[in-house]
């Protein structure tokens, strides 16, 4: 038997979608099971990621133009067979499926349905695709993969899927990248290189609506006109919406207090974050919140939404807010500032261990072994 795993999420940097691959593929690779795995992609340019310790994983790479690739496999529903070759189970990594042939299984993984509560976020073409090919995908799946019970449960009530049907997989940190940093001298290297002079909240991700900067930034100006040497550290490439964080930052007179870093290498976050007073993430919804974790990994506090995947991730460590009340919002930045020195890192640190990508992979491949030798 074997297991044709999408990689298409691996010829680029990895983000979210491509660490999630990266990361099953390798720590099935490193199981004992009765299968076969291959990973497949197309690209005319990328090289499929091959630094997985398994060596007897079959990479299939096919490189034909992307519009004629994507015609043949969604337009004109040719079989992924033909590029992928045998296997008698695809798994899909990244929300839609292709054709596979009669009497072979189909798994997909649904990260979020966040496309369904904020098109605006995403391109046009790929909107298109979801909303047309998702549902049928759905339809057609054997199993489906949801990363938390928040998308699980979106699923159902957006697409009326049986909730057998669906198998919960939480993500999990790097926890090898993400550690405290106790040394001060590195933490005050990475300071100095981004002009950071005062205590700090610190906010990492995409600036872009659906993460709320406007809103953290309104709370932080509460803050700032008791605390006057407090910052707001915000890591990421600006995003759609940048104007109105400009905007806010130039009507407040936030300027030299709102610290932007724009993308910062990922040796370096660990020491941000462990020198921050806390991670602040008030986003309106995420399908997981894997940032919530990595701050945790690294032994700080997080205040962040009581909505969608959040309270999941963070558990009972984790200090919610209601993301459209803005001081709600300013009283926990204040509430921080009180106990910070009344922290203990090491729970934190607890709660990001029992996420791991070692899990995602038993429970993943068990729905394989399910599917193929029941």
């Amino acid at each position: 038997m074997r297991v044709c795993i999408d990689g298409q999420s691996l010829l680029t940097k990895r983000t979210g979608i491509g660490n999630y691959t990266y990361n099953l593929i390798d720590k099935i690779s490193l199981n004992n099971h009765p299968y076969d795995v291959s990973v497949f992609a197309n690209s005319m340019r990328g090289n499929l990621v091959q630094e997985f310790q398994n060596t007897t994983i079959d990479f299939k790479l096919t490189r034909f133009p992307y519009k004629i690739y994507k015609k043949c496999v969604y337009d004109y529903n040719i079989n992924i067979g033909l590029f992928a070759g045998s296997f008698d189970l695809f798994h899909s990594t990244n929300f839609i499926a292709p054709k596979i042939g009669r009497n072979k299984k189909l798994v997909i993984t649904v990260h979020d349905l966040a496309f369904k509560y904020f098109p605006e976020m995403i391109e046009k073409e790929t909107l298109n695709l979801i909303n047309e090919y998702l549902p049928r995908s759905l339809e057609r799946a054997n199993k489906v993969i949801a990363v938390s019970e928040n998308t699980k449960k979106d699923l159902i009530i957006n697409y009326s899927i049986d909730p057998n049907k669906i198998v919960v997989t939480p993500l999990a940190c790097n926890r090898e990248q993400y550690q405290r940093v106790s040394n001060e001298e590195k933490i005050a290297v990475v300071k100095t290189k981004y002009n950071i002079l005062n205590d700090y909240f610190i906010y990492i991700g995409t600036l872009e609506p659906r993460k709320n900067i406007p809103n953290l930034i309104k709370a932080f100006n509460k803050v700032a006109n008791t605390y006057e040497n407090i910052s707001l550290v915000l890591v990421g490439q600006k995003g759609w919406g940048y104007e109105e964080i400009s905007k806010l930052i130039n009507e407040f007179n936030l300027e030299d207090r709102i610290i932007f870093t724009g993308y910062v290498p990922d040796e370096e976050v660990p020491a941000l974050l462990s020198g921050s007073i806390s991670f602040v993430y008030p986003s309106f919804y995420e399908g997981f919140g894997l940032p919530v974790l990595e701050a945790f990994s690294c032994g700080i506090p997080v205040i962040t939404s009581n909505n969608s995947s959040l309270p999941e991730v963070a558990g009972e460590l984790g200090v919610y807010v209601d993301p459209y009340n803005v001081d709600d919002l300013a009283n926990k930045l204040n509430k921080m500032l009180e106990e910070k020195h009344n922290l203990d890192s090491k729970k934190y640190i607890e709660r990001a261990k029992q996420f791991s990508w070692e899990s995602l992979a038993e429970k993943t491949s068990d729905v394989y072994m399910k599917l193929l030798y029941k």
